[in-house]
């Protein structure tokens, strides 16, 4: 069941369990008296078509020595800024980068335009800041995901909408594989494909731990593509 709220507008919705007049506990299994029941609220924040966040075209990023810091973290505005930290992780090794952090400022918009997975030997932190990736579209020929390859993750109050990820091997939204460990928290995946020999919603292979997550509308296949 779906409900669209207006900004500051208010709702609410109940769950009501009906039962034939003649039921009673002792049509229960033996030893049961309780019938459990479980809700689950997924919700979504959609932009408006005047504040819609700025399509990609596939191809522009921004350039490395202009990407914004605060401190030690990047501070992802567009998808072309996305797209220039992308190029700096994909050469974290010989610029003997161990860790990188990320911030997400806005909405991002990929637009369904091609997108190289990052592989990366560095560490990375990502900090969705409650904000959403839309219709990321990765593709590779090994791990795919918005990140291919990554050693360690750590990811927080992120949402993946719209999309897809196809790999030969190993692919997830958010990544294909994981060689270390992944943390997620708050991570949302919704309305995605995956296809891979091995895959998932989120990260297709390695060592994960997840807390608040969750993922609605997805559909796998592990075929190869």
């Amino acid at each position: 069941y779906s409900v669209t709220l207006n900004s500051n507008a208010d709702a609410y919705l109940a769950l009501s369990i009906f039962m034939t007049p003649d039921a009673s506990t002792g049509d229960l299994a033996e030893g049961q008296n309780t019938v459990q029941v479980q809700l689950t609220l997924i919700a979504s924040q959609q932009a408006s078509d005047a504040a819609a966040p700025e399509a990609w075209d596939g191809q522009a990023a921004t350039a490395t020595e202009k990407l914004t810091k605060d401190k030690d973290v990047y501070l992802i505005y567009s998808p072309a800024d996305l797209a220039g930290v992308a190029n700096i992780l994909r050469n974290a090794e010989a610029l003997h980068l161990t860790d990188c952090s990320l911030r997400l400022m806005a909405d991002i918009n990929m637009n369904n335009k091609p997108w190289i997975p990052i592989d990366t030997t560095a560490s990375v932190t990502l900090d969705g800041n409650g904000h959403t990736i839309y219709n990321l579209n990765a593709r590779a020929s090994n791990s795919a995901g918005l990140f291919g390859t990554v050693a360690n993750l750590k990811a927080a109050s992120l949402t993946l909408s719209g999309g897809s990820a196809t790999a030969t091997d190993t692919a997830g939204m958010l990544a294909g594989t994981v060689t270390g460990s992944a943390v997620l928290t708050s991570v949302c995946v919704q309305n995605v494909t995956v296809t891979a020999p091995t895959a998932n919603p989120m990260i297709g292979s390695g060592n994960v731990t997840e807390s608040g997550c969750n993922a609605a509308n997805y559909t796998i296949n592990t075929g190869n593509s």
